[in-house]
Parts: structure tokens; C-alpha cells; sequence
């Protein structure tokens, strides 16, 4: 069976942020500092989509993963662990400008 589809990834193809708008995904709002662009953000309907495609998203790889040898599946905790720890660092200086 392959991974469930993204669901957003069909917007994408045929027209990006548009699509996702014309799906009541997202809201688009003019930037107040640019009046020649727009801001976009995900609405309710957006958030609950991706909650239900990322568990769909989980229960796939859960499955995949079940059947791995263990040596496997310890690389992978390693690669999420450093993957974490690179978000973390980035995001790290955002915190410390906020007061």
C-alpha cells in the first residue's frame, strides 16, 4: 500500500495557494507593510485537515516500521533525534530576541 497523500499536495500541482483558498484551507489577508502582498494562514479547516492526513501519515509509517529490524528503527530514532536538535537550535535565537 503506498503513503496516504499528502492532501495539500494536488493544490500544489494545480495552483498553490489559490487552491488551498478555493478549499477553505486557508485565509489570505493584505499585508498591512506591503499592500502588494497578501498574508496567508491556515484556518480551522486547514489545521483539522493536516491533524487527519499527519495521523493517517503516522499509522502508515507505524506499520512500515513494525516489520524493520531493530538496528533500523535505532538509526531512525538517531536521524529524528539530530533532526529535532537542528530545529531546536534554529528556533533557539527567535527565542531569545522575544522578552
Amino acid at each position: 500500500m503506498p503513503p496516504p497523500s499528502c492532501g495539500w499536495g494536488s493544490c500544489a500541482r494545480r495552483g498553490g495557494i489559490g487552491c488551498l483558498e478555493r478549499e477553505g484551507l486557508v485565509q489570505r489577508t493584505p499585508d498591512p507593510a506591503d499592500g502588494r502582498s497578501s498574508l496567508v494562514s491556515v484556518n480551522a479547516a486547514g489545521r483539522e485537515r493536516l491533524r487527519r492526513l499527519r495521523g493517517r501519515k503516522n499509522a502508515y509509517l507505524a506499520r512500515r516500521m513494525r516489520d524493520m529490524p531493530a538496528a533500523d528503527v535505532e538509526t531512525l530514532e538517531r536521524a529524528a533525534e539530530i533532526l529535532e536538535g537542528m530545529l531546536e537550535s534554529e528556533d533557539a535565537p527567535a527565542r531569545r530576541g522575544r522578552s
